[in-house]
């Protein structure tokens, strides 16, 4: 039975339009220092998780949801003897620190990924489990056009006369609020061309930007590098997909929908449920062999160029 005492955690990556979940609990949104302090971060980062913060807080209250808002961690001792709710973190760091502080955590399923339960070791086949699963691009069993990936046609040579498609700017209150408000931060950069949605109506207009205007040449020219735009024919979703203001199935049946070529299609599906749900499963295997381990023998610090941009 749900009580006034629950207590529904949400960080800066959990921001799902959804909240069934949360109805009959007290929310709490957390500016996790993982997130905002653990390393000197770029300052575009923490504006658009305090932005993003920002509006769903506010989203919240639309929704006649209890809020808290926390910019530092007094949660964990106030609310330490209360019932805990809170989507997986698929953080180690956070899961350990909450797992010490909290005696009651109820932990649901993350909606930002397909959860699916598979040790395979090799993207590709991976890859073609999920495409199984799913149904996606499947022929009476088999790969719609004899073949599982169409990598290979996904790496010609931009040519020097084709027209990039600009990508969006995003300006609302909360990004000039976060603005100010990180200033505070020591970080690196500066908030100068801010292409980062921090609603979910910000992520849609820039998810079907890219559709309308960029995803028919995505296919071609997937591999491509030029230095007139950091972008080219990428969609620029990742942010919104990773904090939650895009759902990943809306993104999914929506690029199921258009009428582009089908490297296009074949391309961007297997980075969405190919390799973001692979990187998530080596991730849970061997984060800490990965994190704490210098398998190159890497000794060099980063050059500045790096943090810059300017490297060419």
């Amino acid at each position: 039975m749900q009580t006034c005492s629950d207590i529904f955690l949400i960080f800066p990556h959990q921001l799902f339009e959804g909240i069934e979940p949360l109805r009959g609990k007290k929310v709490l949104l957390i500016e996790e220092p993982l997130f905002f302090t653990q390393y000197r971060f770029h300052i575009q980062k923490l504006v658009l998780h305090r932005a993003s913060m920002k509006f769903y807080e506010a989203y919240l209250r639309e929704q006649k949801i209890t809020v808290e808002y926390y910019e530092d961690e007094r949660y964990l001792q106030r609310y330490q003897d209360h019932t805990i709710y809170l989507y997986d973190v698929v953080d180690d760091w956070l899961s350990k620190k909450l797992h010490r502080h909290f005696r009651q955590l109820r932990i649901l399923p993350n909606p930002n990924f397909l959860n699916v339960q598979d040790s395979n070791r090799f993207l590709h086949h991976y890859y073609i489990n999920r495409r199984k699963e799913l149904g996606i691009f499947m022929d009476n069993g088999k790969p719609y056009g004899g073949k599982w990936s169409f990598d290979s046609d996904n790496r010609k040579k931009l040519p020097k006369e084709i027209r990039i498609p600009p990508g969006l700017l995003f300006e609302n209150s909360h990004i000039e609020e976060a603005k100010t408000y990180c200033q505070r931060f020591d970080t690196v950069g500066s908030c100068e061309n801010f292409y980062y949605p921090t609603t979910f109506g910000e992520a849609k207009i820039n998810f079907q930007h890219f559709l309308s205007a960029k995803f028919a040449h995505f296919g071609d020219y997937q591999d491509a590098i030029d230095g007139r735009n950091p972008y080219l024919f990428h969609s620029n979703i990742s942010s919104s997909l990773n904090n939650g203001l895009l759902d990943l199935g809306y993104v999914i049946d929506q690029v199921l929908k258009q009428d582009v070529p089908y490297n296009a299609k074949e391309g961007f599906i297997r980075q969405i449920i190919g390799w973001r749900e692979f990187m998530l499963t080596v991730y849970r295997s061997s984060h800490i062999p990965l994190r704490t381990t210098n398998f190159f023998g890497f000794s060099r610090k980063i050059p500045p160029k790096l943090l810059s941009g300017k490297s060419g």
